[in-house]
C-alpha cells in the first residue's frame, strides 16, 4: 500500500469519552480514514453484530457500561470477528496492565493522551503486518 489509506479501511472506535471519540475520529479521518464510533462497549458490539467488518478496532479499557477486556474477549470468541487487529486505548499506564489487554488478544495498546502520529504509525502497522501475513 502507497500514500495514504482510503476510506476502503474501516475502523470502529469505541471510547465512553466523547472528546477522545470526536479526536481520535478526526484524527482517522482526516488521514482518510473510514469511522464508525461507538460510545461504549455494549453498542460496540451491537455494531459488531449487526454485521459491520471493520478493519481494525480502537478499544477504549475503561468504560461504565462494559469494560474494554470484556469487549476484547467477546471479540475474540466470535468467529466472524476474531481476527479483527484491536488496539487498546487507554490511560492505564502499568505494565501488568498493558501485559493483559496483550494477553487477552489485543494486537496493541497506546496511552492516553496520545500523539495523533503514534495512533497512525501503530494502525498503519498492523495493517501492514496483515498484508505480509497474507
Amino acid at each position: 500500500m502507497t500514500g495514504k489509506p482510503n476510506n476502503l479501511i474501516k475502523v470502529l472506535i469505541v471510547d465512553d469519552d466523547a472528546t477522545v471519540l470526536m479526536k481520535t475520529a478526526a484524527v482517522l479521518e482526516k488521514a482518510n480514514y473510514g469511522v464508525t464510533k461507538a460510545s461504549g462497549g455494549k453498542e460496540a458490539l451491537k455494531i459488531l453484530n449487526n454485521n459491520y467488518m471493520p478493519n481494525a478496532i480502537i478499544l477504549d479499557r475503561q468504560m461504565p457500561d462494559m469494560s474494554g477486556d470484556h469487549v476484547l474477549m467477546q471479540i475474540r470468541d466470535n468467529e466472524r470477528t476474531k481476527s479483527i487487529p484491536v488496539i487498546m486505548l487507554t490511560g492505564d499506564k502499568n505494565v501488568s496492565d498493558v501485559s493483559t489487554c496483550l494477553e487477552l488478544g489485543a494486537n496493541d495498546y497506546i496511552v492516553k493522551p496520545f500523539e495523533p502520529e503514534n495512533l497512525l504509525l501503530r494502525l498503519g502497522k498492523i495493517f501492514r503486518r496483515g498484508q505480509k501475513e497474507k
